[in-house]
């Protein structure tokens, strides 16, 4: 089966689809397992800062906020199973950025696949399929690695007035893809825009995820 375009859209011989049907067509065809697949990238097409680009790109809007913990537990049902798949899609972004930013397990992936990588980090202290979600956004937004600052010195702080039509539906369908729909007035429209290097998470506000909560059992 061919692989959806990096950026999630229908190949131009398609007629054009609605943000939400394309965000749907794309959770029908998600594999945890494929880490170019969860992050958007062709094999063959990737190198550290074009990781990095991915998950910045996405992870505003995978990473649940309070404001979507709040609403989960009072209105239940499709919001409650919502939130659980994004808690799921927001920790495999998380594992295939570490992944694929790392020569050596982007090695490892690509000659042996996704169990043999899995297996390859069993006997390390600091797993990254172990590795809290919270934790890694945190210290990708704050630059804790320098490669990590130097990316996002020089990609952080366009307020969006610049972006082609194309780039601002991509958004849209992203912040479908992973129900990150509207949200309270004042509050971050997914952006970032105004909260540093990009925490929001559509709902965020200034301090950023909700680190360390989960959905009750």
């Amino acid at each position: 089966m061919a692989q959806p375009a990096a950026n999630g859209n229908a190949s131009s011989s398609e007629a054009p689809q609605s943000v939400e049907a394309e965000a749907e067509r794309m959770r029908q065809d998600y594999d945890s397992t494929d880490f170019y697949k969860v992050l958007g990238l062709r094999r063959g097409e990737t190198n550290a800062d074009r990781v990095r680009a991915a998950y910045h790109k996405r992870v505003m809007y995978a990473c649940p906020s309070d404001h979507h913990y709040e609403e989960a537990e009072r209105s239940g049902g499709e919001r409650k199973d919502q939130l659980q798949r994004r808690e799921e899609m927001f920790y495999d972004l998380t594992v295939a950025y570490l992944v694929l930013k790392d020569p050596e397990l982007r090695r490892i992936y690509d000659g042996l696949g996704y169990e043999m990588t899995r297996q390859s980090e069993t006997y390390q202290e600091n797993s990254v399929f172990d590795r809290d979600p919270y934790d890694v956004y945190h210290e990708f937004f704050e630059g804790t690695d320098p490669q990590d600052r130097q990316y996002l010195l020089m990609n952080v702080g366009d307020d969006g007035t610049r972006k082609s039509p194309k780039e601002r539906r991509d958004e849209e369908v992203l912040k479908a893809y992973f129900f990150c729909r509207g949200g309270r007035e004042g509050e971050s429209d997914g952006y970032g825009r105004g909260h540093g290097y990009g925490y929001g998470c559509d709902g965020g506000g200034p301090d950023g995820p909700a680190e360390g909560k989960r959905l009750a059992e």
